[in-house]
């Protein structure tokens, strides 16, 4: 249990995630199956404050922002890290159903 969530084994996840400067959605999903991932329930992100800050460094490189500022966009994600073991009810405006929390950038994408 972290932070009073039940998490999964850790295990590679990867999905498009997007962001702008007030909203942060994971959708899960692998290659091909990225196309359709409308219909995924969307996942709020989670992740110690260096994870998170390599995610937005990655996100800000790919699209040319400043550093001060948030990234805007959708990226191709790919991480380790766990999924919640229990959906739950949107706690706020943008939530998703789910919790992931990433323990390791591997790879981040510009989707177009």
């Amino acid at each position: 249990m972290i932070d009073g969530v039940q998490y999964s084994q850790q295990e590679t996840i990867s999905g498009i995630w997007f962001t702008n400067f007030e909203n942060s959605r994971f959708l899960e999903c692998d290659g091909g199956a990225c196309a359709d991932a409308s219909n995924t329930p969307s996942a709020s992100i989670h992740g110690a404050p260096d994870v998170i800050e390599a995610l937005d460094s990655q996100a800000r490189v790919l699209t040319h922002i400043d550093k001060k500022i948030a990234p805007t966009g959708s990226f191709a994600i790919r991480f380790t890290g766990r999924r919640s073991a229990k959906s739950h009810e949107p706690r706020f405006l943008g939530d998703g159903s789910r919790d992931i929390l990433i323990e390791r950038v591997l790879d981040v994408q510009l989707v177009k």
